[in-house]
């Protein structure tokens, strides 16, 4: 398995991209690759090498991506290559271009497959903004799936699911609904399984400053791998099952009884794979995520199976001035009962009951915000069953004992 990321090789901060290379047997455990592409020193990417996609056509491997000039996934049916581009125009705002070719050389462009009225016209609540980025196409046996990553302003957004069929050249959208929860998920690509599932990554954006960014000489990390399904005309998201692979072992925890919460003795850890079960009677019941033992930093997942909700509070999640708080969540289709959360150091994912997604990061300060703790009346807290698990390193490399994690900024 080959995956490419948009990387500056200059440091951490965003500026002409190059495409980074990693390489899996698993999906699960990796190591990086010289770069891939290079902006050249004249030419349609002298200004970078932006978002795309590769396919193999015969016996080579053909890469297809967006150069740049000034400021800042095709589909091979009947023997022609199909391709979407994202686009957006004056008029109605974001939309989705279809283009055809015979070679994956020469492309003719057939027009508009989804525009942003179309998404206005299935619900008017639905923010579109000026432009869409990285769009992907999934079609699963009884719909099609379309990610779209809203752009608005020179900003990015966040991503939409918009679940339909594809009939003739142009897309009808059935249902719309945000692909992750949370604030720091963008452009999703996919890589279709032989069963039309999919697995996907995303680009988990900073949720600190320029300055704190280029202070640490890094920027930018590619969320974990998720399998997205379409069950019964809905989405489904899961982590991929490849990542319990990386469980070296399960912790043992001792829970200390403390007014309104339990704390878990002995975990001291900032990277770990938790799985939390509620039993029906519980309501409500809050997880505290690199708490520090005084509570003065915590990220506060809420679980709330009486309004079906999910929230994730990151307001006192670091004493850094630099660093974006913000609680973010919604309504769940279901009330939440099995949530699994991966913890790596600054970046949160959270599944609930393998249908909902919730991405977000965070950057404690304090060394010991490294704790683990449950905050709810006593009856909840005796409904809720937690497990955690240790996680050996991604990077084939630093298990061998070398290193290879470069800086720079990552983008999927």
């Amino acid at each position: 398995m080959h995956l490419f990321h948009q990387y500056n090789p200059d440091g951490g901060y965003w500026d002409r991209p190059h495409w980074g290379h990693l390489v899996s047997d698993d999906l699960a455990r990796w190591e990086r690759r010289p770069p891939v592409l290079s902006p050249g020193e004249d030419g349609p990417d002298r200004d970078g090498c932006f978002s795309g996609c590769t396919v193999v056509d015969g016996d080579d491997a053909v890469i297809v991506y967006t150069g740049a000039r000034g400021p800042a996934g095709p589909q091979q049916a009947q023997g022609r290559w199909w391709q979407l581009v994202g686009a957006g125009t004056l008029e109605h705002g974001g939309e989705v271009v279809l283009a055809v070719s015979d070679d994956l050389r020469e492309w003719t462009h057939l027009g508009p497959v989804l525009e942003g009225r179309d998404l206005h016209a299935l619900d008017p609540s639905v923010w579109t903004g000026s432009m869409w980025e990285c769009p992907v196409l999934l079609r699963a046996p009884d719909a099609g799936l379309l990610l779209l990553s809203i752009h608005d302003e020179v900003t990015t957004h966040s991503p939409l699911a918009v679940l339909g069929h594809l009939d003739d050249g142009r897309f009808t959208p059935r249902s719309v609904q945000r692909f992750d929860l949370g604030p720091d998920l963008y452009a999703p690509c996919l890589l279709v399984e032989p069963d039309g599932s999919a697995i996907s990554w995303g680009w988990s954006w900073e949720a600190r400053s320029q300055q704190a960014q280029r202070a640490a000489g890094w920027a930018g990390v590619l969320s974990a791998p998720r399998r997205l399904r379409v069950v019964d005309g809905a989405l489904h998201v899961s982590p991929l099952e490849a990542l319990r692979e990386l469980r070296t072992r399960e912790i043992e925890l001792h829970w200390r009884a403390e007014p309104g919460s339990r704390r878990a003795a002995g975990i001291d850890h900032d990277v770990l794979d938790i799985e939390v079960t509620l039993d029906e009677d519980v309501e409500e019941v809050s997880i505290h995520l690199r708490c520090a033992p005084d509570g003065l930093e915590r990220t506060v997942l809420h679980l709330d199976r009486v309004r079906g909700e999910v929230w994730l509070d990151r307001d006192g999640a670091s004493r850094a001035d630099e660093v974006v708080g913000g609680r973010y969540g919604g309504t769940l289709p279901q009330p939440p009962r099995r949530v699994r959360v991966l913890l790596d150091r600054s970046l949160v994912e959270v599944f609930v009951d393998d249908r909902v997604s919730l991405t977000a990061r965070i950057h404690p300060t304090r060394p010991d915000s490294r704790g683990l703790r449950l905050v709810g009346a006593p009856q909840a807290l005796a409904g809720v069953q937690l497990r955690a698990f240790e996680l050996s390193s991604i990077w084939l490399a630093e298990l061998s004992g070398e290193t290879s994690l470069g800086d720079g900024a990552v983008e999927a």
